[in-house]
């Protein structure tokens, strides 16, 4: 047996078996590091998969028991209040919203701890994790909706409606690298969706790649030509090309 120290845990002495390396250190965590440090990406079978945050890496954590009974009935119950809460309160299918009263704002805050501990309950529920991003949108949140987004996205890249709203989140906070990263997945699994076409456009004409948006939003168009958002995208790219307006770098440039 050999004694040592280890810089990764300051003054603490160490031990390792005698001709072997010392190799890396694993050194116990709280319940709370551990928390901040995974992040939950998927379930395969009885084996929950994370990502570690700091490395990047995977990491696969068995489950010896499936969730208790309660905890479903639990997980299905604020599942449904939060539901409840926000009825009628979200931007679904680009609509207009105008400023939310007192208790409308309340319900929405109402709502989100609910969603939290859904997803705690079960890290695998993207609709929660979504919803919890609209609600976030909707309060002008966007940071915490990007993120909620995201997640949901991780769990379920393949959606064309998770990589949409994630996309749009992304603009709204100028990070349009981003958002086409999220359009390029979700048009590889749904490639006649004309909507995510269009959205990649936009994000390119925010990277500064009006040629490259052109295309792409002209394309969009030829799939449905009736769509007045498209259009308009359209137009704007034409406008830049042209000369006659500057390029926009966010959606606060259309306005």
């Amino acid at each position: 047996m050999c004694l040592g120290r280890h810089r990764s845990v300051g003054p603490a002495t160490i031990a390792w078996l005698s001709g072997t390396n010392r190799g890396d250190l694993h050194a116990p965590a709280s319940a709370e590091e551990i928390k901040q440090r995974l992040e939950y990406l998927r379930s395969e079978g009885n084996v929950d998969v994370y990502r570690d945050k700091t490395t990047g890496k995977e990491l696969y954590v068995g489950r010896t028991e499936s969730r208790s009974d309660q905890d479903k009935t639990r997980h299905n119950e604020l599942y449904q209040q939060g539901c409840s809460l926000i009825e009628g309160l979200l931007i679904l299918n680009n609509q207009a919203a105008g400023p939310l009263e007192t208790h409308e704002q309340k319900r929405l805050e109402d709502a989100i701890p609910m969603f939290v501990e859904v997803v705690q309950i079960n890290p695998a529920n993207w609709p929660a994790m979504w919803l919890l991003g609209k609600a976030y949108q909707r309060l002008g949140q966007y940071e915490q909706g990007l993120a909620w987004f995201s997640r949901a996205h991780r769990v379920n890249p393949d959606h064309p409606d998770v990589a949409r709203e994630a996309s749009i989140a992304a603009m709204d906070l100028g990070q349009s690298t981003e958002a086409i990263s999220f359009c390029e997945r979700a048009i590889a699994a749904n490639p006649n969706d004309a909507g995510l076409r269009a959205n990649l456009a936009l994000a390119l004409l925010f990277s500064e790649k009006p040629a490259e948006a052109s295309k792409i939003a002209q394309d969009a168009l030829a799939q449905n030509p009736t769509d007045a958002i498209t259009t308009n995208i359209v137009r704007i790219i034409d406008e830049v090309l042209s000369g006659k307006r500057p390029c926009p770098h966010g959606i606060v440039d259309l306005k």
